[in-house]
């Protein structure tokens, strides 16, 4: 019977210890809305772990995301929270702005902001912020070296 106490007292005292050492530093990731570039493209959106930016008019050189709070307003603010519909237009040559989405290493997608494709298949929004100038308004926020449009 002591040895019982014991054993689930010890394990209170573990569960209250863990979930206050780990409510700092949870970052959370909300689900994707309905139609939202987040869920066309990918199940593991909570797991991107790195965003490349590629800039297409040769203002900046590439910048590579790893900050998991900014990474986190990137997809929570612009990426999931923006409605798309798919049409019928071809995939245009050239870009002003764009993104590799990783997992590790593991590039899990790309996507061209302006004009907006995912893949082979092009998309006009319908709802949110994704314009090149939103994007590189964030850009800015989080390099100072990141030149404006």
């Amino acid at each position: 019977m002591k040895k019982t106490v014991r054993i689930i007292t010890l394990l209170l005292c573990v569960i209250i210890f863990v979930s206050f050492c780990g409510c700092n530093n949870t970052i959370t990731i909300q689900k994707p809305s309905e139609n939202s570039i987040g869920k066309l493209i990918w199940d593991s959106y909570d797991k991107i772990d790195k965003i490349s930016f590629l800039d297409g008019t040769g203002k900046n050189k590439e910048f590579t995301l790893t900050d998991k709070n900014s990474i986190s307003v990137f997809l929570n603010d612009y990426i999931n929270n923006c409605t798309v519909a798919e049409t019928d237009e071809p995939v245009k040559l050239g870009f002003i702005s764009g993104a590799t989405f990783y997992v590790g290493d593991k590039a899990v997608s790309v996507i061209v902001f302006t004009p907006l494709s995912i893949g082979v298949k092009s998309y006009k929004i319908n709802k949110g912020k994704l314009s090149y100038v939103e994007v590189d308004s964030f850009l800015k926020s989080v390099n100072k070296k990141w030149v404006a449009y």
